[in-house]
């Protein structure tokens, strides 16, 4: 029986320290929004129309996870533990793969220490916990470098067979080719790097090798030509937009916990590393744990500024444990008395403290909640009465919201589940006109959630009773009556509204003119067929307090008699320098709104700036006429919140 060595033991505990710590809470904080678009995806009567509908036609990944996940479910039930427990047992498995590649590459002691920090870093504990495809993907990613290595650098004579390795070799590379598109490359990037040094006695059970991995991924041909003719995350219906400059780097910064410290100690320890133990340990090998780490992310980067945006640090996972053994790649063998095993505790609680403590992995909101906004509905409905409340959410669909909604004592009924297009604006309005009820409760989450919104709401419930907050969601149960409750609301830093009755903001006085049927008081401001722009609101934007992360919102009442045409009549707000170079530009429409000739009607104009903005730079809204329409307007409110 082989004996296990000191460095075996330790790395065993870490092995246990990172499964405990992938485990606790894994099934307790709320499914995020991929995950429930996997469980979606997964309600149809046949594993056939599952793939076709929910995989091929609906989704941007090969089919294996979404396969597993249907047998699972089937065998197991929808609960969240179960859900995700394949996929925190994957994550924990990767750990002792990570260690047996870093002890072959390089050595125990080196592996020792890449175990210890990567075993308690947030970035795999993280994806480790959810179930998509990145904790598998990484597991059969290791598994393929391992079987890779022992048959490209083999501690035996080398031979012709096609043995053990060569198996694992093959079917951790087809599960990787199966997992997701970029486990399927980083293998891909893997197996050609081995003919720059396999042996020519092995060219023939290695091609052999690829030659199957290609027979066994056949049946997902047809998915994978599909997805890649929509052309991805950045095709015509894409999310995510190009990387910016210094997007290689902040993922680099991501993976160490977007923790200087840390990254900075453990960079500063591979520079002295190599500068006092220069030439331990074998170069090809760190060469190829620095490609293996970072070349996936170079492709994702170019890719997606010349192609289609898909960078994201989730897909970079795969190649992610080579960077941590690289770091600890000049390390020596050592003997572990007191003084290598305290910097090796150091390493490990170091890493530990940031994750836990520093960035509060166990108590943040990584991505946008579901169950704590059902359970809270629940609770607001038992204390004001189902009776007395109507309810509308915007998520992507309703079964995102009525996974966790329809589980709670109190079901409730909401009247819309989307709200973040024109359309669903009009139908909101619709709902709120005709509520008799002295509630109205919209809830959001991971969808668009447009800042206007509470001043449509407001129109018709003017007092807020409760709000919750949370990342990229929230909700807010709005009150006709003012019930005091002292909840928290946005910080208004600037509200104005210009009725033009007086003279304010430096307009013209010939575009204001007095009407018998005005929104408020006299006089109201005007366009007609001969003016293409109305009145100007102008303003520096460090006398509104207008600066990045802070909320601007608009409202102007508008009176006209004809239909606008889409694009012939909108609010403009723009964000110019000082010497009135456009940085910011954006619009609202008119023509979606529900508009009815000689009424007045409400039009509004929200954004969040995540832009910088200098205190010397100019703020302009106004109303941009192409199509020459007469418009009435009043009551025009510029509303600054953070």
């Amino acid at each position: 029986m082989k004996k296990f060595s000191i460095e075996d033991k330790l790395a065993l505990l870490f092995v246990l320290l990172g499964t405990a710590m992938r485990f606790y809470n894994y099934s307790n904080w709320s499914l995020s929004n991929d995950e429930l678009s996997a469980m979606a995806r997964l309600q149809f009567p046949s594993f056939a129309e599952m793939i076709e509908k929910g995989v091929k036609l609906d989704d941007m990944h090969p089919m294996g996870v979404q396969s597993f996940l249907w047998l699972w479910t089937h065998l197991t039930g929808l609960s969240d533990a179960m859900f995700r427990l394949p996929f925190v047992l994957m994550g924990s498995l990767s750990l002792v793969f990570f260690y047996l590649i870093a002890a072959k590459w390089f050595n125990k002691s080196s592996a020792l220490f890449s175990l210890a920090v990567f075993s308690a870093l947030q970035f795999p504990i993280l994806y480790s916990q959810l179930a998509r495809p990145y904790s598998p993907g990484m597991l059969f990613s290791l598994m393929f470098v391992y079987a890779w290595t022992n048959i490209v650098f083999p501690d035996e004579s080398t031979s012709k067979k096609f043995s053990k390795w060569n198996v694992l070799l093959v079917l951790s590379g087809v599960a990787a080719m199966y997992t997701h598109y970029f486990s399927f490359m980083f293998v891909g990037i893997v197996g050609l790097s081995g003919f720059l040094f396999l042996k020519k006695e092995s060219y023939l059970s290695f091609l052999i090798s690829g030659g199957l991995m290609f027979l066994l991924y056949i049946p997902n041909l047809d998915v994978f030509f599909y997805q890649f003719g929509v052309g991805g995350l950045g095709g015509p219906e894409g999310w995510l937009g190009p990387p910016q400059k210094d997007a290689i780097w902040k993922y680099v910064l991501y993976g160490f916990n977007s923790d200087y410290i840390i990254a900075g100690i453990l960079l500063l320890a591979f520079f002295v590393s190599m500068f006092y133990f220069k030439g331990q340990n074998d170069k090809r090998f760190k060469w190829l744990a620095f490609v293996f780490a970072m070349l996936p992310a170079v492709i994702a980067y170019f890719y997606s500024i010349y192609k289609n945006p898909v960078f994201q640090y989730s897909i970079l996972i795969f190649g992610f444990p080579f960077l941590v053994m690289w770091i600890f790649s000049n390390l020596p063998a050592v003997k572990w008395n007191k003084i290598e095993s305290s910097f090796l505790a150091v390493a490990f609680m170091m890493t530990f403290v940031s994750t836990v403590f520093a960035q509060r992995f166990y108590s943040t909101e990584h991505f946008a909640v579901f169950k704590d906004l059902a359970v809270r509905i629940s609770d607001l409905t038992d204390k004001y009465g189902k009776e007395n409340i109507d309810y509308t959410v915007n998520v992507i669909k309703p079964y995102y919201f009525d996974h966790y909604a329809n589980a709670q004592k109190n079901k409730v009924e909401f009247l819309q589940y989307r709200c973040n297009q024109s359309s669903d604006y009009r139908a909101l309005d619709s709902l709120l006109a005709i509520s008799n009820k002295p509630f109205f409760l919209h809830a959001w989450s991971n969808n668009y959630h447009a800042p206007e919104l509470e001043l449509r709401i407001k129109k018709y419930f003017p007092f807020v009773a409760e709000r919750d907050t949370h990342f990229n969601a929230g909700l807010v149960l709005y009150s006709k009556k003012d019930l005091k409750n002292n909840v928290y609301n946005p910080e208004v830093v600037y509200d104005e509204t210009n009725d033009f009755e007086k003279e304010m903001w430096g307009i013209d006085r010939k575009l204001v003119k007095e009407s018998p049927n005005a929104f408020n008081g006299k006089m109201v401001s005007f366009i007609d067929s001969t003016l293409e722009y109305s009145a100007t609101y102008q303003a520096k934007v460090d006398n509104i307090g207008l600066t990045k992360d802070r909320t601007l919102m608009v409202s102007i009442q508008a009176k006209m008699n004809e239909l606008p045409i889409f694009d012939k009549l909108m609010i403009v707000v723009s964000l110019e320098d000082k010497e009135g170079k456009s940085k910011v530009w954006r619009s609202e429409q008119f023509a979606p709104y529900k508009i009815v000739p000689g009424q007045w009607t409400s039009i509004y104009y929200g954004y969040k700036y995540i832009d910088d903005i200098n205190p010397d730079d100019i703020l302009k809204i106004y109303v941009y006429n192409p199509g020459k329409y007469s418009v009435e307007l009043d009551d025009f409110r510029v509303l600054v919140t953070k």
